[in-house]
């Protein structure tokens, strides 16, 4: 079996050549969504922020 896999030379490194693409795929998919998470938190955090000066300047703080 492993002669079988190990036969072809070409067919190895267009194995390896797909596997590097797909690692580098999945690390700019894993980077993107790490800044889509950081951009939402940030909004959301900017939202927390402006409700809580909001309650304060409009009198009717709740905590």
């Amino acid at each position: 079996m492993k002669s079988l896999l190990w036969s072809g030379g070409a067919e190895q490194a267009s194995c390896s050549e797909g596997g590097r693409r797909l690692a580098q795929n999945a690390v700019s998919a894993m980077a993107s969504c790490s800044a889509s998470i950081q951009a939402r938190l940030a909004r959301s955090e900017a939202a927390v922020k402006l409700g809580a000066e909001h309650r304060l300047v409009g009198g009717t703080r709740r905590d």
